[in-house]
């Protein structure tokens, strides 16, 4: 069995750690709260979604929590897509480099 190298001598894989360690708390945290129950969304993170739909006025967000309208469904089973695929493979490209 051939010994691993050190993260920290493969740069390009240190760049993939780095994006995969980064974006798990912002798929967790804010991406998949349109997905959630409402009841599974606490104050802080109710804060955190305000904090953030008024600092970048993104519409797919913005239309994604509107609960009314079916125009972003489609937006939503993207999400759905990524809590079942790209979240987990977060894990799994973090932990295998």
């Amino acid at each position: 069995m051939v010994a691993r190298k050190p993260l920290c001598s493969r740069p390009l894989d240190l760049v993939y750690f780095v994006f995969f360690l980064i974006h798990i708390p912002g798929t967790i945290v804010l991406d998949c709260q349109a997905i959630y129950p409402a009841w599974a969304i606490s104050a802080p993170l109710l804060a955190l979604r305000q904090s953030y739909i008024e600092f970048s006025s993104d519409p797919l967000i913005i239309g994604s929590f509107n609960s009314n309208s079916n125009e972003f469904l489609w937006f939503k089973s993207f999400l759905f897509v990524e809590a079942s695929f790209q979240l987990p493979v977060f894990f799994i490209g973090a932990y295998k480099l």
